[in-house]
């Protein structure tokens, strides 16, 4: 009877498939003891800027892990807080850092919130001081919901004021008391006792330089002053008691 010769190419390939079959089971058995074992369970939780206690994520493996979904979960739970990070330390260790969102502004809906640079709401511990942030009217937003991100133009446009006032220098002597967004064309934001100053929604920086510019130069009591109109070329200035013509 002929002998059935196997050549050197098919030797080679019956070799590698079984080299590749052993490497997949070794690989599975691996992957089934590391999330299996108790050494790899979560022991010990770190966190870093806040007091929040985790409990349910203890005793998890940390290799099924998945930190995309803790990081939600734990935003969920800490919406007043910004989450830097959350990383696994082996062989059971797992630390959250968080860093506290910063105030921008205030807003009254069914009771007080506040927005960061972000958009983003959230709440203050009941001895923040409201007075201390400008207070955005005029917002509609229903059913507000704590850690969302609110992408409104009104909402925009109100922290970018805030945002630009400070760069140039304005926040610092004179504080945004109020700011009125009802109107989709114009912002009127308030300083001092009730000034009011309406300003266009573009062109908000330009607006601001000739406004800081107009009360460095202008030699008048602002406290008379009863509101301040930039939307035009030429500001306007109404002053308290005096009848427009």
């Amino acid at each position: 009877m002929k002998k059935i010769k196997i050549g050197p190419l098919i030797k080679f390939s019956i070799a590698f498939a079984v080299l590749i079959a052993l490497l997949v089971y070794l690989g599975i058995a691996v992957c089934n003891f590391l999330k299996g074992s108790d050494y790899f369970k979560i022991k010990d939780i770190v966190v870093i800027n806040n007091y929040v206690d985790f409990p349910t994520l203890k005793g998890i493996n940390i290799f099924s892990l998945n930190l995309k979904n803790v990081s939600q979960a734990i935003q969920n739970k800490c919406p007043d807080q910004k989450l830097v990070r959350v990383s696994k330390v082996m062989p059971n260790r797992l630390i959250i850092e968080f860093q506290k969102r910063v105030p921008l502004a205030a807003v009254r809906l069914d009771r007080l919130y506040f927005f960061d640079s972000q958009g983003i709401l959230f709440e203050m511990p009941q001895e923040t001081t409201a007075s201390a942030y400008p207070m955005i009217t005029g917002l509609k937003i229903s059913n507000p919901r704590l850690g969302v991100k609110y992408n409104l133009k009104d909402l925009d446009d109100a922290l970018r004021l805030v945002i630009q006032s400070a760069r140039l220098g304005l926040s610092g002597r004179y504080p945004i008391k109020m700011i009125d967004v009802s109107n989709p064309d114009y912002l009127t934001f308030s300083i001092l006792n009730n000034l009011k100053i309406k300003i266009p929604n573009d062109g908000m920086q330009e607006k601001l330089s000739v406004f800081i510019s107009l009360i460095s130069q202008v030699n008048m009591d602002l406290n008379r002053v009863e509101y301040i109109d930039l939307r035009f070329k030429d500001p306007t200035i109404k002053l308290k008691g005096v009848n427009e013509k």
